[in-house]
């Protein structure tokens, strides 16, 4: 059974795609027409990764005891790990054809000019907590793991209180 207790990372991204085409026959020279069409990538991605550290119970089987250890998060620390990323792609086509028959000769040319532009965004920000009661008590306060930068800032001001009092 996998399990969340040595942090979570949620992951969703959103991605769209579309093109839009279009030809048009130009009516007042025979075989000469125009045609293009634009193209539009966009994603978006949002990543939380929060790494938490745990207790792990190793047993000792010339002691017959079990020692405990803390692993996992960054050197032991929890980490809240935040980024988000926009990438678009837009290009641009345009066409000049003509095709044309003059007996046995044939014709078939065109002119053409295309452009591309590429726009990229991101933004990624990383917190090490330094209270490791904070974390190693986050299941007990949130067993759903939805956790926020504000209630990671409480549950270490929780802590302190906790300690001093």
């Amino acid at each position: 059974m996998a399990t969340d207790i040595g942090g979570t990372v949620d992951n969703p991204k959103q991605v769209f795609n579309g093109i839009l085409k279009a030809s048009y026959q130009l009516p007042w020279v025979a075989g000469l027409s125009v045609d293009g069409f634009l193209s539009v990538d966009k994603s978006a991605n949002f990543s939380k990764n929060f790494s938490v550290p745990y207790v792990l119970n190793a047993y000792d089987p010339a002691k017959n005891t079990y020692e405990e250890s803390i692993v996992g998060g960054n050197n032991n620390k929890a980490t809240l790990t935040e980024s988000h990323t926009n990438e678009s792609l837009i290009t641009s086509n345009i066409k000049l054809n003509f095709e044309r028959s003059f007996g046995a000769h044939a014709i078939n040319a065109f002119v053409g000019y295309e452009q591309s532009k590429r726009h990229l965004n991101i933004l990624t920000r990383s917190v090490l907590i330094i209270s490791p009661t904070s974390c190693l008590n986050y299941h007990k306060v949130d067993p759903l793991r939805q956790i926020t930068l504000i209630q990671v800032i409480v549950l270490i001001i929780r802590d302190r209180v906790s300690l001093a009092g």
